[in-house]
């Protein structure tokens, strides 16, 4: 019990010591931030009386106005009016007006434009065509089953071909989307043949059977 009143005995006696520190180093603070705070006020206070003494100086500087040169036909017009007879200036004869005789010119005919006819392919360019058959052809404004038979296969019958050999995409004859990929078929594949009348006939048969036409 002896060495813990001891303990007790020295921390109180050295617990204000302690706190006097503390408050000593607070104090000191706060002095130093009030002494910064002054600094900028005086500061700010001589930036602001310097600014005000100029604005107040080019105030009162005088504006300096440069003469202006009149022209010397004010002169003339501000002299007095006693001037004699003689100083009158007669005035002169006014110049007879010439009428101006316009020609009106016609305007010239704008050309016309000239229309080319329009070239219908012969049956021998159909059939030199009809010679090759690529694999697809992109559909683009304007195209039809009907012209792209006559084009690769010589008639306009063997549509119905190319309709069938495209009927995932192709619901109508009629009715051509833009853009697409459209595949065209083989010769062998479906028998087709422009010189041969069975041909042309199996392919009417199959154009019936499908569409009813």
């Amino acid at each position: 019990m002896a060495e813990e009143d001891k303990y007790i005995d020295a921390f109180r006696t050295t617990l204000p010591v302690l706190i006097d520190k503390e408050m000593y180093k607070v104090r000191k603070q706060q002095r130093s931030l009030i002494l910064l705070v002054c600094v900028l006020l005086g500061v700010n206070m001589l930036l602001f009386g310097a600014g005000l003494s100029l604005l107040l100086y080019n105030r009162q500087q005088p504006v300096m106005v440069q003469p202006v040169a009149v022209p010397a036909a004010t002169n003339a017009l501000t002299a007095p009016e006693t001037a004699g007879p003689e100083s009158i200036p007669e005035p002169e004869p006014e110049p007879e007006e010439v009428p101006e005789i316009i020609k009106r010119v016609p305007p010239a005919p704008k050309p016309r434009a000239k229309k080319e006819p329009v070239r219908k392919e012969p049956a021998t360019e159909l059939l030199r065509t009809a010679g090759h058959v690529p694999e697809y052809v992109l559909t683009s404004k304007g195209m039809t089953l009907q012209n792209l038979a006559a084009r690769y296969y010589g008639d306009r019958v063997f549509w119905v071909c190319i309709f069938d050999y495209n009927s995932r995409v192709l619901k109508d004859p009629d009715v051509l989307p833009l853009g697409i990929r459209l595949r065209l078929p083989r010769k062998e594949e479906y028998g087709i043949d422009a010189s041969d009348p069975s041909s042309l006939r199996r392919a009417r048969a199959l154009a019936k059977s499908l569409t009813g036409r």
